[in-house]
């Protein structure tokens, strides 16, 4: 093969293949950036591609096997490429110093700008790659059905050993939502008032509202309405 085509098509190999990291870089942080709440109201919203995009990250697990398994096969790809083509054209002595150049660039083109990115468009992110997501489990399928027989044996092990539960929101982060959608202008502030003072009632027992007869007024059951008022 010509020297110069070999370099062409080696260039253009690696660089598919940093495309690549970034693609399953992304997908990961759009996914998990995403909350199951946002991904149930897209689905209400009739949104392409919504109801996959939902059951991908309904089953977290399956997606993290998935593009954890993409990112090793492109990272192992482009080292033995990169190696090869540092080798054949500047010889044996460049391959440290090729491979410092690659890992540079796999920090920034595919790791670095790519989840910067997810993290801000995660919503709109998820809907483009969710398709290319769901072939490429597809065809990951037995190694990534391996993942997640472990990783169920796990959840099975912190739900009934350690007796962990992880509630999608906590009463926490809703104040904490309570708070920015107030600051943001999407809730008024007393609807967040009155929302507050229904978690402080569920929290209230008999003794702190309770008083002592002695400040209790009362009317006999034989009083006439005159009498009352």
């Amino acid at each position: 093969m010509n020297k110069t085509l070999y370099i062409l098509l080696s260039l253009a190999a690696e660089i598919a293949l940093l495309f690549c990291g970034a693609f399953f870089a992304s997908s990961e942080t759009a996914f998990t950036s995403l909350s199951r709440i946002t991904a149930r109201q897209m689905v209400k919203d009739g949104l392409h591609n919504a109801k996959k995009v939902y059951n991908l990250r309904h089953h977290l697990d399956s997606l993290i096997s998935t593009v954890l398994i993409g990112t090793n096969l492109v990272t192992t790809l482009l080292s033995s490429m990169t190696t090869a083509f540092v080798i054949e054209v500047f010889g044996p002595a460049a391959v440290s110093c090729g491979t410092a150049v690659i890992s540079v660039l796999v920090i920034i083109f595919s790791e670095i700008i790519p989840k910067t990115l997810a993290a801000v468009k995660a919503p709109r992110l998820t809907l483009r790659v969710a398709p290319a997501i769901v072939v490429i489990q597809k065809i990951f399928f037995p190694i990534v059905w391996l993942f997640d027989r472990f990783s169920q044996f796990l959840d099975f092990f912190d739900r009934v050993v350690v007796k962990k539960k992880n509630p999608v929101v906590t009463e926490e982060e809703f104040k904490t939502l309570l708070a920015v959608g107030k600051s943001e202008g999407t809730i008024e502030a007393d609807e967040k008032e009155m929302l507050d003072r229904i978690f402080e009632f569920s929290d209230l027992q008999a003794k702190d509202i309770m008083r002592h007869r002695s400040l209790v007024k009362y009317v006999d059951i034989s009083n006439t309405e005159s009498e009352v008022v």
